[in-house]
């Protein structure tokens, strides 16, 4: 019984002790506030399913973007297909139709951030890939 409860609290520490996940929609956020962007409230609007645990849309500097979190980087690509899909047949991500000058979207991990157009889409991307 008492080596049972060594291993109980061995392996609880290891949990315990385990890094956290930098690749959330909360660690992305917390980022981009403390590099200086001006964000705005979390909503669902334009949050069309694509496979994610969990998805947002937020304004970053006043321009809406979406941001998913899926369960691992391997499933992300069924998301990565699915907004390639949606975009292709002009609907879900309403305001985001128009012709980006760079990818309308960026993978980081398990995080895919919706970009669409916006004029500091460089800029994030480098970020992301540089701080998370």
């Amino acid at each position: 019984m008492f080596r049972f409860i060594i291993v109980a609290v061995f392996f609880a520490t290891l949990i315990a002790c385990r890094p956290e996940d930098p690749e959330t929609i909360d660690n992305v956020i917390s980022l981009l506030r403390e590099n200086g962007y001006q964000i705005g409230e979390r909503s669902e609007e334009q949050v069309v399913y694509i496979f994610a645990v969990d998805g947002i849309g937020i304004d970053v500097n006043g321009q809406h973007i979406l941001i998913y979190e899926f369960a691992d980087d391997e499933i992300i690509d069924d998301g990565i297909e699915a907004t390639e899909k949606v975009l292709q047949s002009k609907t879900g991500f309403w305001e985001f139709n128009k012709q980006p000058t760079e990818e309308p979207y960026h993978v980081k991990g398990k995080i895919l951030l919706f970009l669409g157009d916006h004029p500091d889409a460089g800029k994030i991307r480098e970020l992301l890939d540089t701080s998370l």
